[in-house]
């Protein structure tokens, strides 16, 4: 179950990046190699926001991301907590049953 959760998380980060990813975008991405002073005023407008969204998103997408990861995480405990009661359980009946056959084999060899 966790590994789907993962899978799935991924999926839709990199989906959400693929969509609405302003550190991607073409004219960015061909500003940001030009020199700031060649830059035409418009340009240097464009370039200073897209800059700005690009930080935004990054910032959204780290925050997003720890709280996928706090949620696997607390999911697991809750798991792992559930299993280890379940375990518990079989060793308890493990142990009963055991018992049971060693009095019984006891009788059968009296």
């Amino acid at each position: 179950m966790k590994k789907i959760i993962c899978f799935f998380l991924s999926l839709s980060i990199i989906f959400a990046q693929q969509l609405q990813n302003p550190c991607e975008d073409n004219n960015y991405l061909e500003l940001k190699d030009k020199n700031i002073s060649e830059m035409s005023e418009s340009e240097y407008e464009y370039f200073s926001l897209m800059t700005k969204n690009c930080q935004e998103f990054q910032i959204i997408l780290l925050s997003d991301s720890l709280k996928q990861t706090k949620k696997i995480t607390e999911m697991s405990s809750v798991h792992s907590s559930e299993t280890m009661a379940s375990n518990r359980t079989y060793l308890w009946l493990g142990i009963v049953f055991a018992g049971l056959m060693m009095w019984v084999m006891a009788g059968a060899m009296d």
